[in-house]
Parts: structure tokens; C-alpha cells; sequence
């Protein structure tokens, strides 16, 4: 493999070794090494399945301690490498390791994951699933960059059915975000895929707006009290990080029938952008189906998993 790491020795013991252990770990694609150099709570919910890198230069800086915290700076070189990230160590279980949620915290300029959740309130939770999947990866899009998480992708012509169907299926779109009147208009071209007895007249029933100086929230209802869509959307403007996100999710719905669409674009502090669209959908599996034809013909489809 022509990749290139320096300014720290992986055999020998120290901050920097440690973090050169976790790259080439990474880069080389070995999931359970890399996840066995980083804290035991910052294992949770991470996912390091990249595929191998193949070219590159990472540069490995000198360690320094800031605010008590010891500090491992990065500069990477080479296509889809990141300018360079800090790494964040402490100490645990007698060894040096790497704190991904406090390295994820100070590449959004102090703000934290469960902050950003907080301060957008627990109406956006369901919204931003798919996002804080990949915030919560946020390595999956900034250490995706950075240690081939996330490579170029090509959507097939018509996507492959989940190995195992299950009552539920979820597509994520290559489009990466969708605007509010795409997914909006979407969901509407949707419903006619849905049994007979799901037809509410689709006209805006009530709308409420919320928020602060930070943070904008918006939800509109169409159909009846019974039946139709809620439409959220949702901006935040922290500092080191903006975000937008929108979902619309139908209601009234047949016991073991779901249908939401979801989507969204977060702006890290170094201007890095991390976007997630995706369409889910539960019911039998001619609705499944049927759904897929639609979806297929409007949109690159990435993947296609069962749920």
C-alpha cells in the first residue's frame, strides 16, 4: 500500500505511537484494532468498516497538553484526507487511549453531540437519526475522509434487496440532502403506493414555529386529525456548527405500515459538510417493492438495508 505515516514510531510507546497504531489500523481496515485503541464509551455506536487506503501521507505532530486535556494534532495529505485532525488521549485500564467523543467535540469547536442534540430539543430526535448515526460516526464522514470510511460510492442501476427482508426497509440516496419541497413532494408521490384506506386530502391542517436565537423550529401537519403527514424542519446556528435538517413522517397509518422520509446537512467548524438522506418504509412486501420501483426511477440509490 502506498501510504505514508511520520512523526511517530507505531512499535514504540507514547501519545503519538498511539494515535499511529489507530491510523494504520484504520487505513488498513481492521475494525477491532482501531476500536481497541479508543475509550470503552467511545466505542459505542462507532463503525469502522472502510476499506483499505491506498495512497496517502498522514503526518503524526508533537503531543501537548491543553486545558488538562493531552492533545495529538494531525496533518493529512492526499485525496479525500482531511487537512488534519486533533486527537484527544486519556488515560484508562492502565493505557493511553484515544477519546473519539472529546476529539469529536473539539473538531466542532467545543460542542458536543449530546449538546447539539440537546439544544436542537427532542422534537428533532427522530430527524436527525440518520445525522447523529453519522455525528455519532462523525468520524464516518470527517474519519471517513480521513482514514477511508468513506469512499466514492457508485449506486447500481437498480439497488440489491437486503439479503434478509425484514417488514422494513431503508434507503439512503446518494443525493445526500433533499430540500424541503423535494421531500415534501416525494412524500406525496409516495402515498399513492400506500393501501386504499390511507388517502387524506392533503391540504395543511395546522402549523407551529419555535426557537431561540440558535435554534428554528418549524412543524406543519397535512390531512386530517387522523391521517396525513407531519412535516418538521429544523436549523440550528451554534457555534462551530451549523445544521438543517427536515422529516416528514405520515401518521394515522395501518398497524405495521411506516412511511418517513428524512434529510439533512450539518457544516462542521472547518467547513467540512456532512449530509444524510434517507427514505423508510414498513408494510408487506409488495409495498416494499413497489416503493423501491418509485424511489429507484426518482433517485441514486447507495444501499438498501432491511430493518
Amino acid at each position: 500500500m502506498a501510504f505514508e505515516l511520520v512523526g511517530a514510531d507505531p512499535e514504540q510507546p507514547g501519545p503519538g505511537s498511539v494515535v499511529a497504531r489507530f491510523m494504520l489500523a484504520s487505513l488498513a481496515g481492521d475494525q477491532d484494532a482501531a476500536l481497541a485503541m479508543m475509550t470503552v464509551d467511545s466505542r459505542e455506536g462507532m463503525k469502522l468498516d472502510a476499506p483499505p487506503v491506498e495512497s496517502g501521507r498522514v503526518v503524526v505532530g508533537e503531543p501537548f497538553e491543553e486545558d488538562g486535556v493531552l492533545v495529538v494534532p494531525t496533518e493529512s495529505e492526499g485525496d479525500g484526507l482531511p487537512p488534519g485532525m486533533d486527537f484527544v488521549l486519556r488515560e484508562e485500564e492502565g493505557e493511553l487511549r484515544i477519546d473519539m467523543d472529546a476529539t469529536m467535540t473539539r473538531m466542532m469547536g467545543g460542542i458536543s453531540p449530546d449538546q447539539m442534540m440537546e439544544g436542537m430539543g427532542e422534537a428533532l430526535a427522530d430527524a436527525m437519526g440518520g445525522v447523529m448515526e453519522g455525528m455519532g460516526n462523525a468520524m464516518g464522514e470527517a474519519m471517513g475522509a480521513a482514514f477511508g470510511a468513506v469512499g466514492e460510492a457508485t449506486a447500481p442501476d437498480e439497488p440489491d434487496k437486503p439479503e434478509e427482508a425484514g417488514t422494513g426497509r431503508i434507503w439512503s440516496l446518494a443525493e445526500g440532502r433533499l430540500t424541503p419541497d423535494t421531500i415534501h413532494s416525494l412524500a406525496f408521490v409516495l402515498v399513492d403506493h400506500l393501501p386504499d384506506d390511507f388517502r387524506p386530502p392533503m391540504m395543511e391542517l395546522e402549523s407551529t414555529e419555535s426557537g431561540d436565537e440558535t435554534t428554528k423550529f418549524r412543524s406543519t401537519r397535512f390531512g386530517t386529525e387522523e391521517q396525513g403527514f407531519e412535516h418538521v424542519a429544523t436549523e440550528y446556528r451554534g457555534e462551530g456548527m451549523t445544521s438543517d435538517s427536515v422529516t416528514m413522517t405520515a401518521y394515522g397509518l395501518k398497524e405495521g405500515l411506516e412511511l418517513s422520509l428524512a434529510s439533512s446537512e450539518n457544516v462542521l467548524q472547518d467547513g467540512q459538510k456532512v449530509t444524510n438522506a434517507t427514505i423508510r418504509v414498513a408494510g408487506p412486501p409488495s409495498l416494499l417493492d413497489s416503493m423501491g420501483v418509485v424511489i429507484a426511477a426518482n433517485f441514486e440509490v447507495l444501499s438498501v438495508d432491511a430493518y
